[in-house]
């Protein structure tokens, strides 16, 4: 028996499962995004302050050029910036030099100084 009807019958699709599946996939894409922009930061500013903190005391100019390049990663104040500047400004002789000196103990002061605020 055929059922007459004024319309054709019509197939629904259904996509629920698409939509399930897109949605765990773009729960997993901002989740990631979150973590990129949030955590891989502080990795990497933990990474440079311990790296500024093992600096060789006896080689002025590698460490002159360890706080110009690193240094400006792990200061967060004008007061830390402020510092950083003032042991660039007092290493920046050592770093166009051709000896390996010891670094000065009244940079090596500053230098604590800085590394110890940012522990906190």
């Amino acid at each position: 028996m055929e059922l007459h009807d004024i319309f054709s019958p019509v197939e629904i699709v259904e996509y629920s499962a698409y939509y399930f599946f897109g949605s765990i996939v773009l729960s997993f894409l901002i989740l990631y995004t979150l973590y990129v922009f949030l955590f891989k930061n502080r990795c990497k500013k933990t990474d440079y302050l311990g790296i500024l903190k093992k600096y060789p005391k006896d080689n002025a100019k590698y460490t002159a050029h360890l706080f110009s390049y690193y240094g400006k990663y792990i200061t967060k104040t004008s007061h830390q910036k402020s510092t950083l500047d003032e042991i660039n400004d007092l290493l920046k002789p050592f770093k166009y030099t051709h000896d390996h000196n010891n670094v000065p103990s009244h940079i090596q002061d500053k230098i604590h100084l800085l590394l110890g605020k940012n522990d906190a």
